[in-house]
């Protein structure tokens, strides 16, 4: 009957005066764990501690919004730049929108919620991911005055909207969706870039280009184009294991040397245009096409391989 009197006082007591009872666990209410306890006394005014204490909860998550607060730019590992005083934790919605613009560092590994990059009124403000990974698992977004520079790999069980700027430069992307809306997302950097498992999809106002280094799909990632999508590179898009397909629906312009791109995935094409203006466009992944292709004149489009790639009714090539 002490020990239930002594709980009873422990769930009374206000939050800000119950440190000795309740035990924060990851130094943070925010997106941290609390668990209520008990402790057994030998009084009934419990002052004379007799026992050990129990965990009376399995502890519960308490979730939030955690701003980036630096406008000089940091180290996401730095709590101090971050309003809560921490990092933002798994369960926090990590929001980086001090006014300004500046460049937020993520060289380690971390997860939360979910992410907004940039405020969406003035500056830019620069999320760099140089190795991570930074896992994401609900919906995330790149706003207007959001640049978000990925030389680090992004996976989670959640989705990303780019309305900002995205530099993909080196990594896997193991999220299941990428929609760029209306917006800029440019393939950099000579590094092997990875759709594993996630649908990139550039809306009818995307632009989306490609400069350097190779692009594998894989578990079903692929691509989704409706907007602009202009290749400066002889590369290849491989095919790394059980790869989704490139569908075009929009502007896929060939530019770069005059050598190959080399499509060793299915590329379909399924509307808007295919302009082949330098070098040769390979087709080695099968696909079909069912909307005219244009070639410019010396230039062309080489099927190869054992896929066959196979023109619908009523399909020109020119």
């Amino acid at each position: 009957m002490r020990l239930l009197l002594c709980i009873l006082l422990v769930l009374a007591v206000p939050l800000a005066h119950a440190q000795d009872d309740f035990q924060f666990k990851e130094d943070s209410t925010v997106g941290g764990k609390i668990v209520v306890t008990a402790s057994a006394y030998s009084d009934s005014s419990c002052n004379n501690f007799s026992e050990g204490t129990s965990e009376l909860s399995p502890g519960f998550i308490v979730s939030g919004d955690v701003h980036w607060i630096n406008s000089s730019g940091g180290a996401w590992e730095n709590g101090a730049n971050w309003d809560t005083g921490f990092i933002p934790s798994p369960s926090d919605n990590a929001i980086i929108d001090a006014a300004g613009t500046y460049t937020v560092s993520l060289s380690t590994g971390q997860i939360v919620q979910s992410l907004i990059v940039g405020n969406g009124v003035a500056g830019v403000q620069t999320l760099s991911i140089n190795l991570g990974p930074l896992t994401i698992n609900a919906g995330s977004i790149v706003n207007s005055t959001g640049f978000l520079a990925a030389a680090g790999s992004i996976q989670g069980t959640g989705t990303l909207t780019n309305n900002g700027t995205v530099d993909w430069s080196l990594g896997t992307l193991s999220i299941p969706t990428v929609t760029n809306n209306t917006a800029n997302f440019t393939l950099s950097g000579a590094n092997p870039k990875t759709l594993n498992g996630t649908t990139l999809t550039n809306s009818a106002t995307g632009n989306m280009s490609w400069s350097n280094g190779a692009l594998n799909f894989m578990n079903g990632g692929g691509i989704n184009h409706a907007g602009g999508f202009l290749i400066a590179v002889d590369h290849i898009v491989g095919d790394a294991g059980s790869g989704g397909a490139f569908t075009n629906s929009g502007t896929f312009t060939k530019q770069g040397l005059s050598g190959s791109t080399t499509f060793n995935v299915p590329f379909n094409h399924t509307g808007g245009q295919v302009n082949v203006q330098n070098g040769f466009l390979t087709l080695s992944g099968g696909g079909s096409p069912t909307a005219p292709i244009d070639i410019s004149a010396g230039k062309k489009i080489m099927v190869s391989g054992a896929i066959p790639y196979t023109f619908g009714a009523g399909v020109s090539l020119t």
